[in-house]
């Protein structure tokens, strides 16, 4: 072997790559056509001046054409300030021990959804276990609870009957049309590489949409369904859902889905080699998409609500009150009233139109809006929207403008507020508003004794391992009020935690487990009987 003297600039070589990886012009030139100019190119943004401007040019001047479409330039991987890594800085991380403490499906997402690819990354360990828990262990969390009750009921996707969506419950054609949703444009950012956005929406999808609502909302149906149709349809519902997010979820972590897919599915072909199903416009229902994100927004801000206020979720309370612009407001609304009324653990949802005594209504201005549109009237419509009245107010929600004194007010030139009043509690956010009442009578506190009961037992049962199927025995020793309440509403919580008998007792002998119910000593002992 001889080299020879004749040494060309590197990156012509790397720029002839596009027809040479052909071995054209030799040989192999209707599949050098058929695939020049390549669709999309990615690298690093360090080779913006040596391979990609090389491959364009030398591209240009053979085939008087771009050599690629697209171009997809990384950014270089930082530390968490913003500093080049190196050796001598103390601050490089090696990939592997990475690899080994979280995972390279961990690390591969947070490259691509932590933020746009083509930014420099500040890397940080932290953001990766941000992730891991609320991401990864939330779709590892979903999955395992599939098999748990999946293998409990001898469900099988492949050996059961089909059940038409028409024929399944209202929650399950809703994640089905949100799936789809869902897909359509997935697959529109990845086709537009916008690959960050797109893990972003399978991540909200799986954990908002699909675990902290739907799983969350059916855990009933999947331990003690009405019937048989309805346990299959559950599960068809979830096992659809689960079997599509790792096929979105594959190209960027393809190892956790290789694992889960092939448990899943009871396949031995591996999940790179199957294809991508299209979303189906027939099963994507916007007016159920819509309905339920009303539902979703009055949760949310109910909850916020009771955490800036100190009410605890587990307590019932009397009733809520949304008042509505217009009748198609108000169907919806009478369409989610019992999701919304289950979600807030509240008893009644009353629907009003007009002015109420309860929600008060107040306007101040928005100077960032009325300064550049009425100049030196500033001042006079300062006035004139501090002085909006209740019924004018609701004018301009309904209608978006009001005429007053001579000037068209729009929402964005008003702040709209509400005042509490005794009792009550009034929030707004954008175009909706709740009242929630607040007074506790002796059955709504009774209520709430018990709630509080189940979630300490449930607790119990969780950090000690017992299986969903284990029933017990409870024997507790507190308060008579709090034993009274409990004793009230055994009849209706015996099934959520699975146990035949409750007594009370004073017995030493027992090992009891010490807590509290609203700040009472409650003391309880279990006893498993199969």
């Amino acid at each position: 072997m001889q080299r020879i003297p004749e040494v060309i600039d590197c990156w012509f070589d790397s720029g002839s790559m596009p027809f040479a990886q052909f071995h054209y012009p030799f040989e192999n030139q209707k599949y050098f056509e058929e695939n020049y100019p390549a669709d999309f190119i990615a690298e690093g943004v360090d080779q913006t001046r040596g391979w990609f401007y090389s491959m364009h040019a030398i591209g240009t001047f053979l085939f008087n054409k771009p050599a690629y479409k697209n171009l997809i330039v990384n950014g270089h991987i930082l530390d968490k300030f913003g500093k080049k890594m190196s050796k001598s800085l103390g601050n490089a991380v090696n990939p592997f021990d990475i690899f080994d403490k979280y995972g390279a499906d961990i690390l591969r997402w947070y490259l691509v959804a932590g933020s746009p690819i083509w930014k420099s990354k500040l890397f940080n360990e932290e953001d990766l276990i941000d992730i891991k828990n609320k991401f990864f262990d939330t779709l590892i969390n979903t999955y395992k609870f599939f098999i748990m009750y999946a293998n409990l009921n001898d469900f099988d996707y492949a050996k059961k009957d089909h059940i038409s969506l028409k024929d399944r419950k209202e929650i399950d054609r809703w994640i089905i049309s949100k799936l789809n949703s869902l897909k359509k444009e997935f697959f529109e950012l990845m086709d537009g590489y916008d690959i960050t956005k797109a893990c972003r929406l399978l991540s909200d999808f799986t954990v908002d949409e699909l675990s902290n609502w739907y799983v969350r909302r059916n855990r009933r149906r999947f331990r003690n369904p009405e019937n048989e149709s309805d346990s299959i349809a559950a599960f068809q519902t979830l096992y659809e859902c689960l079997y599509e997010i790792l096929k979105m979820l594959a190209p960027v972590s393809p190892f956790l889905t290789e694992r889960l897919f092939l448990d899943l599915s009871n396949a031995y072909e591996s999940i790179h080699l199957t294809e991508f199903s299209i979303y189906n416009a027939e099963l994507i229902d916007s007016t159920l998409e819509e309905q339920m994100a009303l539902a979703q927004r009055v949760v949310n801000i109910v909850r916020a609500v009771r955490v800036k206020n100190n009410l605890k979720v587990r307590q019932p309370l009397k009733q809520l009150l949304i008042p509505v612009l217009n009748d198609a407001e108000k169907d919806n609304l009478e369409k989610v009233k019992n999701i919304i009324l289950e979600e807030i653990n509240v008893k009644n949802l009353n629907i009003i139109e007009g002015n109420s005594e309860i929600i008060k209504k107040k306007s101040k201005p928005n100077f960032k809006s009325i300064g550049p549109k009425y100049g030196k009237d500033v001042k006079k419509v300062q006035q004139i929207i501090n002085g909006l009245t209740h019924s004018e107010i609701t004018e301009l929600e309904k209608n978006g403008v009001l005429q007053k004194d001579n000037f068209g007010l729009t929402k964005e030139d008003v702040e709209i507020f509400t005042e509490n009043i005794e009792g009550w509690i009034v929030e707004s956010d954008n175009n909706i508003t709740i009242a929630l009442d607040t007074k506790l009578n002796n059955e709504l506190v009774e209520e709430g004794i018990s709630r509080e009961f189940v979630n300490r037992i449930q607790s119990y049962r969780k950090s000690n391992s017992y299986n969903v199927n284990d029933k017990i025995n409870v024997t507790v020793k507190t308060d008579s009020v709090i034993y009274n309440a409990i004793i009230k509403y055994f009849i209706n919580i015996k099934n959520e935690i699975n146990c035949e008998n409750l007594v009370e007792s004073n017995d030493n002998g027992l090992k009891f487990f010490e807590t509290d119910i609203n700040n009472v000593p409650f003391k309880f002992y279990i006893e498993k009987i199969s």
